[in-house]
């Protein structure tokens, strides 16, 4: 009985703990949305376009994906500001897949940059899930 109501409590512990860590992911993924502005994304895309142009990759061709969402927005500044870029190779495209955000590769496949909503959000659950962790088993200690 005693080792079954331990089973149990753990079971409990690992519900809440999923639950808690879901929430977090949830509240995470609503930031970085918020957070990719059509302005953020314009200066986050330019300096990543540029960069690969300066670099020796660009001679094989860029190519930029970028949700559905933006698409229009991001062509009309990547064209009108970015002309240099669209001149050396560098194609933006739309990608069904992306909720936003964008992703970068040399065409080939020899580099490739993730900065979707998506990619940012799992970067930043991966800083913040330790630390949560932590809180939990520390507010598990504080109850025994």
């Amino acid at each position: 009985g005693k080792q079954a109501l331990q089973q149990a409590a753990r079971d409990v512990i690992l519900s809440v703990a999923n639950s808690i860590t879901s929430v977090m992911e949830r509240i995470v993924a609503e930031h970085v949305d918020r957070a990719l502005t059509p302005d953020t994304l314009k200066k986050m895309l330019a300096t990543t376009v540029e960069t690969y142009v300066q670099s020796d990759q660009s001679t094989q061709g860029i190519e930029a994906l970028v949700s559905p969402a933006d698409s229009k927005q991001l062509q009309d500044f990547f064209v009108s500001e970015l002309n240099s870029a669209v001149t050396k190779g560098v194609t933006l495209k739309s990608a069904e897949d992306m909720s936003g955000g964008f992703k970068v590769s040399v065409k080939g496949g020899t580099m490739h940059h993730d900065f979707s909503s998506q990619a940012i959000a799992d970067a930043l659950c991966q800083l913040v899930r330790p630390r949560l962790a932590e809180i939990i088993k520390s507010a598990l200690e504080d109850n025994k």
